[in-house]
């Protein structure tokens, strides 16, 4: 009797472990699939905002704030436990964000930079000068993903 208790005890254990185990994983791939979103979301608005740029500079620039909003959080949107190659994560982000997160933490800034650039050279309709930032958008993006985004799989 004693020993299916502990039994019955040991199982009860191991499974409340388990599902522990299992929120984890799940509450990082969620983390991943919002920064995802987000990414995703934050390039429509760029997209957008170049779209717009010839024919409405305000709307331009609203669809802008809404991507510098995003750029401003990408740093926060990395939390430990979310790379590829950590468990139960599906995701692009190379391990290097986390070893080298001053090298990150100034891309992301670049990123800032050049939509703050884009969105003044807006205001001030400056339209060759609005094109040529929305160029250096778009080097700001690359930038990051070349150095720590994997390939698709």
């Amino acid at each position: 009797m004693k020993r299916a208790l502990g039994l019955a005890i040991l199982g009860a254990a191991l499974i409340t472990a388990g599902v522990a185990i299992g929120d984890t994983v799940s509450d990082a791939q969620k983390s991943v699939d919002q920064r995802v979103a987000a990414m995703k979301e934050m390039g429509g608005k760029v997209n957008e905002a170049f779209q717009l740029s010839a024919t409405n500079a305000a709307d331009a620039r609203t669809k802008l704030a809404a991507a510098f909003a995003i750029a401003q959080s990408i740093p926060s949107r990395f939390p430990a436990g979310t790379a590829d190659g950590d468990p139960g994560v599906t995701t692009r982000a190379l391990p290097k964000i986390w070893s080298d997160q001053g090298g990150f933490q100034k891309a992301a800034d670049g990123l800032v930079a050049a939509l703050k650039t884009t969105d003044a050279k807006l205001a001030a309709n400056d339209g060759a000068g609005a094109d040529a930032a929305f160029g250096d958008v778009r080097k700001a993006c690359g930038t990051c993903h070349e150095t720590y985004r994997g390939k698709a799989k």
